[in-house]
């Protein structure tokens, strides 16, 4: 698995952000033996309110979850950790139905949030013998799968932000995937990059680059598409948070 991250000895930072820094990026998701999976989390300081993460579940399935807390900072890194925590827990708890398990998370999330703090949340859970993603979007910037055939599939079934609302219903959704069929996922960080001009990179620009990568295994998908969105910003440099997360279906 990639896991490029910001040089940290480049950095002016305090022995506690350096910590910090290293605390968070050890507490993200390690890549599933059983799934071809890449990704990247690189903060806009040294902590930060992004995550990804690959829970496991029981059943047997693949668990794919990718976060993004408003703000940025020490604030949004505690409130990031302690969704994480909390998504790790209600999978335990139940990982049959994915719209319960965003229910419970959405209202134990609520109650550690302060006022009008809240995040957005995919998560998903892939079936490697009948290759059926189900899924849950909470008001995250829809990942979208790429088949094999070359179209393009946005993944926006789900409802509201977690923490925002107690007692929101989820609604689950479900895709049919097929070997070759790439998905990605990314936060709003990623898609509102801006150049030097004030020109955003934009979701869309994932196809383009996808057309581009072939066969190429999910790790070189992910070092590819930083490398673009990198070249993109240039010397506008990163202001926001920014993750990614791959998985090439085999």
């Amino acid at each position: 698995m990639l896991t490029t991250s910001v040089d940290v000895e480049t950095c002016e930072w305090t022995e506690e952000l350096q910590n910090a820094h290293a605390i968070q990026q050890h507490l993200l998701g390690r890549r599933p033996s059983q799934a071809d999976c890449s990704a990247v989390c690189r903060q806009a300081n040294a902590v930060g309110g992004d995550f990804y993460d690959f829970p496991r579940l029981p059943n047997g399935e693949l668990g794919v979850a990718i976060g993004d807390v408003a703000g940025k900072g020490l604030g949004a890194a505690l409130l990031a950790a302690n969704l994480q925590a909390t998504l790790r827990a209600e999978v335990r708890r139940e990982s049959s139905q994915l719209a319960c398990v965003v229910e419970s998370v959405n209202r134990e999330f609520q109650t550690a949030c302060f006022e009008e703090s809240y995040a957005t949340l995919f998560y998903a859970s892939f079936d490697p013998v009948t290759r059926i993603l189900r899924y849950v979007n909470a008001g995250h910037n829809p990942p979208l799968v790429k088949h094999a055939d070359g179209s393009i599939e946005w993944l926006e079934t789900g409802g509201a932000p977690v923490g925002m609302f107690q007692a929101w219903q989820y609604e689950e959704g479900t895709v049919a995937l097929s070997p070759g069929d790439v998905l990605v996922a990314y936060t709003d960080g990623f898609v509102e990059a801006q150049n030097a001009f004030g020109e955003e990179w934009g979701a869309r620009r994932f196809h383009a680059i996808l057309n581009e990568a072939g066969d190429e295994t999910a790790s070189q998908i992910n070092a590819r598409i930083w490398k673009a969105v990198d070249r993109f910003v240039c010397r506008a440099g990163q202001r926001d948070d920014m993750t990614l997360l791959v998985m090439r279906i085999i």
